[in-house]
């Protein structure tokens, strides 16, 4: 799934839940997404981070 992923599939201000323990969840705001300078061998997407 992660492959899918690309640069422009998130936006400045998304907002995610990474859940943690049993019903848990701490909500965290993208504020900044770049294109890596680095490439990947064998990866089929641009890196990003």
């Amino acid at each position: 799934m992660l492959e899918n992923f690309t640069i422009g599939t998130f936006s400045v201000g998304d907002v995610f839940k990474v859940f943690y323990g049993e019903g848990q969840h701490v909500e965290i705001t993208l504020v900044q997404v770049s294109a890596s300078k680095f490439k990947i061998p064998n990866l089929k997407r641009e890196p990003f981070f």
